[in-house]
């Protein structure tokens, strides 16, 4: 008997403190459902809406102002148009203002200017060929150049032409031919611009037969890729003379860098 009164005061120890933690916990969980909207406060917050809705739109401005004039009636013919003052369009200039935020303007090209500036280039590879069995070789070029003007420079070019064959014909030709060059701007592209040069030197034909290298005429196009960098292609005309006189041209591309 005794046994069974203390485990049923037990489980009712039990019974009373799971009932005090539900209670403790029921205001916790109560107030995490949130606020719960009646029905009769959602109808008054539709009754609302629609009001607003149905209300016409009073923020509309108007174009134009009559201004009464003093000591007149109010009669629509005797109003004078002189009276009649227009309000500027608000919506007019804020189109015009944002027409100007959104075009973006690029930055002009500008190169840098050449007199007293000096530039390297290399022209090739290209073609060289010529007559006097002078087959058709591959040609590269080195060169620089000081502009004493604006347009007018003096430098020196080194041009390697070779077959890459040991036949008895010409299979290398080294030349070494300072040159003067003139250059033609377009004031409508800046960015291109033509050129003419000439210039006279000699040649290692094989590395053992020398000869007068006469370059001339040459000249080519460039375009200013940025302020120092260009690219473009040159022709040149090159008079080798010796005991037998031999004529080749040279074609390429070319490519400047001015310091």
């Amino acid at each position: 008997m005794i046994t069974c009164l203390f485990y049923g005061g037990v489980r009712m120890k039990r019974c009373i403190a799971g009932l005090v933690v539900i209670l403790l916990l029921f205001p916790l969980v109560a107030r995490a459902e949130g606020p719960i909207i009646e029905e009769a406060d959602f109808d008054q917050l539709r009754v609302q809406v629609e009001a607003l809705q149905s209300q016409p739109a009073t923020f509309a401005k108007k174009e134009k102002k009559v201004r009464p004039e003093k000591n007149k009636t109010s009669s629509i013919e005797e109003i004078d148009e002189s009276a009649v003052v227009e309000k500027p369009s608000t919506t007019k200039s804020i189109d015009e203002v944002k027409m100007k935020m959104d075009v973006k303007v690029a930055p002009a090209f500008r190169k840098y200017p050449r007199e007293g500036a000096f530039r390297a280039g290399i022209v090739g590879p290209g073609i060289y060929a010529g007559n006097k069995s002078i087959d058709a070789m591959m040609g590269i070029g080195a060169e620089g150049e000081y502009f004493f003007f604006e347009n007018l420079s003096g430098g020196l070019h080194i041009n390697l032409a070779t077959d890459f064959k040991s036949d008895p014909s010409p299979n290398t030709i080294l030349s070494f031919v300072p040159q003067a060059r003139y250059v033609f701007d377009f004031d409508r592209h800046p960015r291109w611009s033509a050129y003419v040069q000439a210039g006279i030197g000699i040649a290692l034909i094989d590395g053992a037969h020398v000869a007068a290298d006469i370059a001339i005429p040459g000249g080519g196009v460039w375009w200013q890729w940025d302020e120092k960098f260009s690219v473009g292609f040159e022709i040149s005309l090159h008079v080798l003379a010796r005991g037998e006189t031999a004529v080749a041209f040279f074609a390429g591309p070319a490519f400047r860098y001015q310091f």
